[in-house]
């Protein structure tokens, strides 16, 4: 076979796998989900795009953080300090003060500033820009539903409540049950989520009837050394917190696989940190369904989750849906994406 006719012969291959290849992408029932547009208006109140781009840090890049740091501190005095001790806003005001002579230097500013740029190395190492593609982060106050949150395992089981409940009643909102089905004395855990007869999807393309939600175990801490940022962030006083930025990691995967039982298949995986894991359709959180039950799921100032690989890129924090594009920006989350 000459050159030419070896070229030929490729070329036809390449164009007969790439004309299947796009067929079969349409013919995906998931695809036109995936790709819904969405409407976005802008994010005309700086403050809060720092308030975001400080909750959902990991998502920029490490000097964007230290902006974004500096420039909560700089607005400290126009951040509400409903729910904040006199003692916080006393050292936001200090801090204020560093910040205007030039320094992030005394006190709690040094230490605030110190973990600034540990928090951006230990990033860095992570990703080509220092930033990741997914966090999902848990703030909690110092007491929740009547109860002191005076120990970290105090605090651990209520954010491991406030996660499930909050999946928990956006399921039902949308007509589909939830249930434990591995593991559920303690994180790691395995639920399930089942549409249910009365449910109504006919606003979304595609809705899958079944899904399986892993629930990764974290570790929670005391943020001595942001403690401060992170309330001016949340608008509360921020007591407990998971330790880093996707620590409380949550994956969803429609149409799990199943085990001879109809229940979820739990696989041995030596890469995972669980020791297991469930197999499914990873594009959960990029449909229309997803991203709107994920609205609701985020309808509350503990939890966070955010996003760079779904298109476009956000993050959800009560209740609203925040939109960046260039994450090299202190004020990087700009845009408010509108409800389907």
């Amino acid at each position: 076979m000459n050159l030419t006719r070896l070229f030929f012969v490729s070329a036809t291959a390449l164009t007969v796998s790439t004309v299947v290849g796009c067929s079969a992408i349409l013919q995906d029932p998931i695809y036109d989900s995936v790709m819904r547009s969405v409407k976005s208006e802008n994010l005309k109140d700086d403050v809060k795009s720092y308030q975001i781009g400080w909750l959902g840090q990991a998502l920029l890049e490490p000097q964007a953080r230290n902006q974004v740091a500096k420039k909560l501190v700089e607005n400290a005095p126009q951040i509400s300090t409903v729910g904040m001790s006199a003692v916080d806003a006393s050292l936001a005001a200090q801090m204020t003060t560093d910040l205007a002579v030039g320094q992030l230097g005394s006190g709690m500013g040094d230490a605030v500033g110190a973990a600034f740029f540990v928090g951006g190395m230990a990033l860095s190492l992570l990703a080509g820009d220092g930033s990741l593609n997914t966090t999902s982060v848990v703030l909690l106050p110092a007491e929740m539903d009547g109860e002191a949150l005076d120990s970290a395992e105090k605090a651990k089981a209520a954010a491991e409540r406030l996660m499930v409940k909050s999946y928990q009643l956006a399921a039902n909102k949308f007509g589909y049950s939830l249930q434990c089905e591995y593991s559920c004395e303690r994180f790691p855990s395995v639920y399930r989520m089942q549409r249910q007869s009365e449910a109504d999807t006919s606003a979304f393309i595609y809705a899958a009837e079944d899904v399986a939600i892993y629930f990764e175990d974290f570790e929670i801490i005391a943020p001595e050394q942001t403690q401060i940022i992170d309330s001016m962030a949340t608008g509360f006083n921020v007591a407990w917190r998971s330790n880093f930025n996707n620590d409380a990691a949550i994956y969803l995967m429609q149409n799990p696989k199943l085990d001879e039982n109809g229940k979820v298949l739990i696989t041995p995986n030596d890469k995972a940190p669980a020791g297991w894991a469930i197999i499914g359709d990873n594009r959960f959180f990029k449909t229309d369904f997803g991203q709107s039950m994920l609205r609701e799921v985020y309808a509350n100032p503990y939890m966070i989750f955010g996003a760079a690989n779904n298109h476009p890129k956000v993050a959800y924090y009560d209740g609203v849906v925040y939109r960046y594009i260039s994450n090299s920006r202190p004020n990087a989350f700009d845009k408010i994406v509108l409800p389907f």
